[in-house]
């Protein structure tokens, strides 16, 4: 999104460019896209709808949305008290699903609405990079084993008019005692 405004009108008008502006807002929709944009340059320059006029809005699509990227993700939003910070890690296919993750995240977690959060930053990490490595962001690497490569899949017949019913049984992996 590109939002255009005049902070100030030289005495030639006819070689004036005014600056331009680009956001990345997420926004469920073009209408609230516009409007969000419009909170957000009236907070960082002197500029009102009237003085201005937003260029164009459009979606942007991600390059490779096939790959599982972690993303970071830095987030302000409004309590009942006050303003807080937040920092996030998250897994995901594009950086609007890590968006979502987030706002669905804080929703449960800290009981923030949708509209009292604020995006500040959202930025694809490496691995290495990542500050929890318990977290789901987290890769797994090819020489660790993972627990549930131990799970066996096994039905079980509970009764004919109903058929097999699925149930999983975990093996207790074989490991040597600590010395």
């Amino acid at each position: 999104m590109r939002v255009q405004g005049d902070e100030s009108l030289p005495a030639h008008p006819k070689c004036y460019t005014p600056p331009l502006y680009r956001m990345r807002i997420f926004a469920p929709n073009h209408v609230s896209t516009k409007s969000r944009s419009w909170y957000f340059v009236s907070q960082l320059k002197k500029m009102k709808k009237s003085s201005g006029e937003i260029v164009c809005c459009g979606q942007v699509f991600e390059k490779c949305p096939l790959r599982v990227k972690d993303f970071s993700i830095w987030v302000r939003y409004d309590s009942g008290s006050s303003t807080h910070n937040v920092y996030g890690e998250y897994r995901d296919l594009t950086t609007a699903g890590t968006v979502t993750q987030c706002y669905r995240d804080m929703g449960t977690r800290h009981h923030a609405q949708a509209h009292s959060i604020q995006t500040i930053k959202v930025e694809e990490i490496t691995a290495i990079k990542c500050h929890w490595p318990s977290s789901s962001c987290t890769t797994p690497r090819s020489n660790s084993r993972c627990p549930t490569d131990s799970c066996a899949i096994s039905t079980t017949h509970a009764s004919p008019s109903r058929g097999p019913t699925p149930s999983t049984r975990c093996r207790a992996l074989a490991r040597g005692r600590p010395k």
